[in-house]
C-alpha cells in the first residue's frame, strides 16, 4: 500500500446523523484535549489513561456501535488479508474551527507499538480545511461525509497531520492491533 485506501459511502446518511447527534449531545463530557478538541476514547490502551471499555454512555447508539465495529473488522481483515487483527481503540471526535493536529504517528512514538492499522470514518464533509495530510508520501484527503480511509499505523511514511478546519469536524478514528490482549471486543458484552 503506497497511500491510504479511500472507501466512499461507508456509512449511510441516517447513521451519520445519529453519530453526529450523539457527539453533539455528549461532547462536553468527553476529554478536552485542547481548546476546541473533544475526544471520547473506547479501548484497551497502553498509553491513554482516558480510554475506557465501558460503553454504557453509548446507550442510544449501541446498535450502531456494534454494526460498524463488525463491519470495520470485516473490512480491515479483507483489505489487509489479515485475520489476526483486533479492535484496539475507537474514538468519537469533535473539532471546532481552527483546530488541527500536528504531524504524528498513531503508534505514539512507540508508546502504542501494538497498533497495526488505523483509519478514520468521516461523519461530515468539510468545505474548508480539515484535511488529513501524509507529508512523507505527498498525500492529502479532504473529508467527505460517510467515507472511510484506512492505512497502516507503523512506519514513518504513515506520519500524518490534521490541517486546521474552518468549520466543525466530526470523525471516528479507529485503531487495530495484532495483539489479542488489546482486543476491545473481549471486554464488552454485546
Amino acid at each position: 500500500m503506497d497511500k491510504p485506501l479511500e472507501i466512499p459511502n461507508y456509512i449511510d446518511d441516517i447513521h451519520l446523523q445519529r453519530f453526529r447527534n450523539y457527539i453533539d449531545r455528549n461532547y462536553k463530557s468527553f476529554s478536552k484535549i485542547t481548546n476546541g478538541l473533544y475526544i471520547q476514547k473506547f479501548g484497551v490502551d497502553s498509553w491513554y489513561e482516558d480510554s475506557s471499555v465501558d460503553i454504557s454512555s453509548l446507550y442510544d447508539i449501541r446498535d450502531l456501535f456494534f454494526i460498524y465495529v463488525k463491519k470495520l473488522l470485516k473490512t480491515y481483515r479483507e483489505t489487509f488479508s489479515d485475520d489476526q487483527i483486533y479492535l484496539d481503540n475507537l474514538w468519537f471526535v469533535k473539532r471546532f474551527k481552527d483546530v488541527g493536529q500536528p504531524v504524528h504517528n498513531d503508534t505514539d512514538g512507540g508508546r502504542n507499538p501494538q497498533l497495526k492499522y488505523s483509519g478514520i470514518l468521516y461523519l461530515n464533509s468539510i468545505a474548508r480545511g480539515g484535511e488529513i495530510k501524509f507529508p512523507n508520501i505527498d498525500y492529502k484527503y479532504k473529508p467527505k461525509a460517510g467515507s472511510l480511509i484506512l492505512f497502516p499505523s507503523r512506519g514513518s511514511q504513515w506520519d500524518h497531520e490534521v490541517l486546521p478546519t474552518l468549520e466543525q469536524r466530526y470523525t471516528i478514528p479507529i485503531f487495530f492491533s495484532d495483539d489479542k490482549k488489546f482486543d476491545l471486543m473481549e471486554h464488552i458484552d454485546e
